[in-house]
């Protein structure tokens, strides 16, 4: 269609961006708590280089990623906690990886350009190709290449800039401001730009286009349109970052126990997730059950 064609994608709009980070070995570099983290971090890096890649079942060193280059790199930065960063691994999945900033170390592509605007920000994860359905996260930490896609790569787009506040093309916040006489805020424009990517009508119109290339963006005709669905993607942007969650009495959790996850299973009769034979979250319509996000079931 000739005019989705014209509007702007994601990678005009946004002029930072990058695919996520690489690790090369996620084994090695993902954990769920920091204290799994940097025990592994400090075990990994004493011992010898043939040790480490047997205990850790590295396998053979890669192009860019070595055994000895992810050691030195953990020498030289000291082995630092404070380098411990959570990082969005697949959607909804926050865990803890040991961030250098350095290409070919401990991580092998950490995407520093991009990673290094992550601090007190929100980024739209997205995809430029596709072979699932098209959709889209949004992370507040440094972001995997996984993330947000189970089969394609995941790229970033933060919201802000450390340099220039925002993080926008001249000529897209000229356009947008000449469009609606007014100067929308970072998170009214991302807040909307998240609502039309998640809106059913838009990837089931331009779904074609969605598989081949970065989202394209159409702008609604009137201010109050703006607003409106500006509104709705910030606040789906907050349930999704896990601030601000509508309940609406759904998923409640019942039973007693020692909250173990022993299975997860699904029953359509009652509307219930099982964690183990006496807890249970309920009720959880099948609609939510089913729902994916690039690919994973979430």
């Amino acid at each position: 269609l000739s005019e989705y064609e014209n509007e702007f994608s994601l990678n005009d709009i946004f002029p930072i961006n990058s695919v996520g980070i690489v690790t090369a070995r996620d084994e090695l570099t993902i954990h769920f708590t920091f204290e799994e983290l940097m025990s592994t971090v400090r075990d990994f890096a004493s011992l010898d280089v043939e040790d480490a890649r047997a205990k850790y079942s590295l396998g053979k060193d890669a192009r860019d990623w070595r055994v000895e280059w992810a050691q030195q790199d953990v020498h030289l930065s000291g082995a630092d906690e404070r380098l411990a960063r959570q990082i969005l691994y697949r959607p909804f999945d926050i865990r803890w990886t040991y961030y250098t900033g350095k290409s070919r170390g401990f991580l092998c592509y950490p995407r520093h350009e991009v990673m290094q605007e992550m601090n007190d920000n929100v980024a739209i994860v997205g995809s430029r190709v596709t072979k699932d359905d098209p959709s889209a996260i949004v992370g507040q930490s440094i972001i995997a290449h996984k993330a947000g896609t189970r089969y394609d790569i995941s790229y970033v787009f933060p919201m802000l800039s450390r340099a220039q506040g925002e993080n926008f093309t001249l000529s897209f916040r000229t356009y947008l401001d000449a469009r609606y006489d007014h100067h929308y805020s970072p998170e009214e424009i991302l807040g909307y730009i998240y609502a039309v990517l998640h809106a059913p009508a838009y990837r089931s119109r331009y779904a074609e286009f969605l598989r081949i290339d970065f989202p394209r963006i159409p702008f609604a005709e009137t201010n109050a349109q703006f607003e409106a669905l500006s509104d709705l993607g910030w606040a789906l942007v907050q349930a999704h970052l896990m601030r601000d969650l509508p309940r609406r009495n759904l998923g409640d959790f019942h039973g007693r126990g020692g909250n173990a996850v022993e299975h997860v299973r699904y029953t359509a009769e009652d509307s219930r997730i099982s964690v183990n034979a006496a807890q249970s979250f309920a009720p959880v319509p099948e609609a939510v059950w089913n729902f994916h996000i690039g690919g994973y079931q979430v």
